[in-house]
């Protein structure tokens, strides 16, 4: 079932992979110009959402990827020396959870490296 970005809450969509199908041109563009690999059939991207404690609920993409009329998906190279970050309603598309474990584990370092970034310092 795709999540639409109205209707889902950032609790599902933080620290979760998730599967964007059906983005717009403007996405792909994005993707384009960050030097991540998408090809011309590509219709799909992999993100992990997470919250950024300065600009709020945002996305790591993973890979640009291709999800086929019979439900296969085809993911393109991970570009482990570049970073590309998406802020919630930046880009359209149908979100839906991505639980595939051993496809998860290939992106562990990246996930990692989200996690550890250093949080800012509040006065109260």
């Amino acid at each position: 079932m795709a999540w639409n970005h109205e209707e889902i809450s950032f609790r599902d969509m933080a620290d979760k992979c998730l599967l964007v199908k059906d983005i717009d041109t403007k996405t792909r563009n994005v993707i384009n110009k960050t030097e991540f690999k998408i090809r011309k059939d590509d219709n799909a991207m992999l993100v992990y959402g997470y919250i950024d404690y300065e600009a709020g609920l945002s996305f790591e993409l993973l890979c640009a990827a291709c999800v086929y009329d019979n439900g296969e998906i085809a993911f393109e190279p991970q570009k482990k020396d570049t970073s590309c970050k998406f802020r919630f309603g930046s880009f359209k598309g149908d979100i839906v959870p991505f639980e595939d474990v051993a496809r998860i584990a290939l992106y562990k370092e990246r996930i990692d490296m989200i996690h550890n970034q250093p949080k800012p310092c509040r006065d109260i």
